[in-house]
């Protein structure tokens, strides 16, 4: 009788914890053990919008910019790649002469900066594109790993589903890798973020 009155007693307590949450955007979730913590551990989410993950991932990869291209010639606010394009539904000629309008302007330190002309793919577009790829990941790509894999903390850092999507602009196959191996394998490109800190980024956010 005493271990259910106190079963009772600890129930009554979570509930008194998570119900204030429930009424903004925020919840409590339990993880299961964490051996960095050696311990089970209260994490906590505050939920976001796909709306809101764009746009930090925008910020992220081109700083909002609909129009740039990068050194290693990946285009617009999302950072769109020529494969992503033609898997996207681009023709090989719509995206040559994407590449064909690139141009180049010299800022100070005699650094380059490149442009493109967005009239041949353009906001709407990158936009139509964003949605693609992350729906991509989530029911095709990475859906595997999401369900494995979120609420479940690697090398340090809790996952959720925001962080995976988040990740994936590196690539798909770098954060299966990265997932499989505990942590062992991270990418990490020459310039930006690596697939730990793009989940670091969102580890304490979760989508709608």
């Amino acid at each position: 009788m005493q271990k259910k009155t106190n079963y009772f007693k600890a129930f009554g307590l979570l509930v008194l914890l998570t119900a204030p949450n429930f009424a903004s955007n925020t919840f409590r979730f339990q993880t299961s053990f964490d051996p960095n913590k050696h311990d089970a551990y209260i994490h906590e989410l505050e939920f976001i919008s796909k709306k809101k993950l764009f746009t930090h991932i925008a910020k992220i990869e081109s700083r909002g910019a609909y129009n740039v291209v990068s050194e290693k010639s990946m285009l617009g606010k999302y950072q769109a790649s020529k494969h992503t394009l033609r898997d996207f539904g681009y023709s090989d000629a719509q995206i040559d002469s994407i590449y064909t309008s690139v141009y180049e302007i010299t800022i100070r330190g005699n650094r380059k900066r490149y442009f493109f002309d967005t009239e041949l793919f353009p906001p709407s577009e990158q936009e139509r594109f964003i949605r693609w790829y992350t729906n991509r990941m989530e029911r095709i790509l990475l859906k595997y790993h999401i369900n494995e894999y979120v609420g479940k903390t690697i090398d340090g850092v809790f996952i959720t589903k925001a962080g995976l999507l988040h990740a994936s602009m590196l690539g798909h196959t770098h954060v299966i890798r990265f997932l499989e191996t505990q942590g062992a394998v991270n990418y990490t490109p020459k310039r930006g973020y690596s697939v730990k800190e793009r989940l670091q980024q969102l580890e304490n956010f979760e989508l709608h």
